[in-house]
């Protein structure tokens, strides 16, 4: 008789493969068998969801996991701000960083870039800036891509002075772009 580990594995290979689809079909299949789906479980489909561009239905299963009583935890939230980010939805992205925070979770550079790479794309190059900013003043060091990204938006708009600033401030701190 297959168990959660037996599921999850197939739903992983599922959506890694692409075929949200089969995963969803699976995950459906497990609650019918009484298999209670687990972190694991939602994980895998959210992440899948969000790097397929389905923000609907990515979000319909965070809040499907709220209901259930399962817990959330940095790779959820991971996911869904990535994918949030990528379909340029930022203030979005953003209010799942502030859960994280307010829920003690850590927040470190791999969460905090993709916002700052959203806000670059957008033109909100002073937001960006500002996140940064925040970053720091949370403990969060940025890391030599999070600083790629602000200096690539400014130099980008025309605001290479602002773009060398950052990059001497890159540097200072030991960062380097390989």
């Amino acid at each position: 008789v297959p168990d959660v580990v037996t599921y999850n594995t197939l739903i992983y290979g599922f959506r890694r493969d692409g075929k949200m689809d089969d995963a969803i079909a699976l995950f459906n299949e497990m609650q019918m068998e009484g298999i209670i789906p687990g972190r694991i479980t939602y994980n895998t489909l959210i992440d899948g969801y969000c790097k397929a561009g389905n923000l609907k239905d990515a979000l319909k299963l965070f809040e499907e996991m709220i209901k259930q009583g399962s817990s959330r935890d940095i790779f959820t939230y991971s996911a869904l701000i990535h994918g949030l980010c990528k379909a340029g939805m930022i203030d979005e992205a953003n209010h799942f960083l502030k859960e994280m925070q307010r829920k003690g979770y850590p927040v470190d550079a791999v969460v905090f870039t993709p916002l700052i790479q959203g806000l670059v794309k957008t033109g909100e190059l002073d937001k960006a800036s500002e996140l940064i900013v925040e970053m720091v003043n949370s403990n969060c060091k940025p890391d030599a891509v999070t600083y790629t990204v602000l200096i690539d938006g400014l130099s980008k708009a025309g605001k290479v002075d602002k773009a060398e600033r950052v990059f001497r401030a890159m540097l200072l701190k030991g960062l380097v772009v390989e």
